[in-house]
């Protein structure tokens, strides 16, 4: 795995974005192709979730991976890229 590799990866991901109060919620979309890169990002956010970081308008993030079917859609890149 290059860093060229695990970059591409992570700028591939699609989700959805739900802001609750002063929290946003980040429901990122598995690619099941990647599944060990997968778990290298989700133990890697977790961390970032410890951590409380907020951005500059007060919001604190809360990465999670969206494995339920009802929280899962089609990824329309303008729509739902996460790192945008």
């Amino acid at each position: 795995m290059t860093l060229q590799q695990l970059f591409e990866t992570i700028f591939d991901l699609c989700g959805k974005v739900r802001i609750e109060g002063d929290q946003r919620n980040i429901y990122i979309e598995r690619n099941p192709k990647r599944e060990y890169i997968m778990r290298k990002i989700e133990s890697a956010l977790d961390v970032i979730d410890r951590m409380g970081i907020k951005d500059a308008t007060g919001f604190v993030y809360d990465y999670l991976f969206a494995d339920q079917a009802s929280v899962r859609r089609p990824c329309s890149r303008s729509q739902y890229r996460i790192f945008r």
